[in-house]
């Protein structure tokens, strides 16, 4: 496993903070020597690939710099230095693709379960729905309405760009059939918390496979130091 070492030093004073990593460069700043002749100089630009104080950093097969790569930190005003970027970048792309591959197998599982239990009896108007839907109190014929409603909703979760829409409605479809549960008084951990259960599924498997969810709701939060 590749690990990132990380040593901290003073920031510059001359130095702001840059939207992206590679627009790092100096503020300008004129210094005069206080005395009549004397010219005004200018710093020397920081550019990609060198330390704070100007030495080209050495690039590994990767084509990334190893050595002193440094990142100007707002909060504390300090620069993290970083060896080996290479290796921990690589890290990084393998537990990507460890999660985006778990969460398409959570969903495909979620997707094979809703469409064998619940999805295909509907549609195809098989006795055991109706009479299902009759114990919990639903009048008869509702089977392929409720059928379709779950269809849709597992469609658009499944399409990337909808997916969060599809797991939202989903959840709603969840929730009814938990209070449906309530108000036949079924048993409270195998019927009336069985739609949680799913949804808490159906919920991890879309933020294993999609970034976007990831970044808004992070398993670990970075604090500042």
């Amino acid at each position: 496993m590749a690990v990132a070492i990380h040593r901290i030093a003073p920031c510059p004073a001359n130095f702001v903070v840059p939207r992206r990593k590679e627009e790092i460069s100096p503020m300008p700043r004129v210094r005069h020597n206080g005395g009549p002749g004397h010219e005004p100089r200018e710093p020397a630009r920081w550019r990609p690939g060198t330390g704070p104080d100007g030495a080209q950093a050495r690039r590994g097969r990767s084509g990334f710099p190893v050595g002193r790569i440094a990142t100007c930190r707002k909060a504390d005003a300090t620069f993290v230095v970083q060896a080996n970027p290479g290796q921990s970048m690589r890290g990084t792309a393998v537990n990507n693709s460890t999660m985006l591959w778990t969460g398409r197998v959570m969903t495909g599982l979620f997707a094979l379960f809703m469409l064998g239990a619940s999805i295909a009896p509907k549609l195809l108007g098989m006795p055991v729905a109706e009479e299902t839907l009759a114990q919990l109190g639903w009048p008869a014929g509702y089977a392929l309405t409720i059928g379709l409603i779950e269809l849709a909703c597992l469609a658009l979760y499944l399409i990337p760009r909808t997916s969060v829409l599809g797991a939202v409605l989903m959840m709603s479809l969840l929730g009814g059939a938990m209070a449906t549960q309530v108000r036949a008084e079924s048993p409270l951990f195998s019927h009336i918390l069985f739609s949680a259960y799913l949804g808490l599924f159906m919920w991890g498997g879309l933020w294993l496979r999609d970034p976007r969810l990831r970044q808004l709701f992070p398993a670990i939060r970075e604090t500042a130091r």
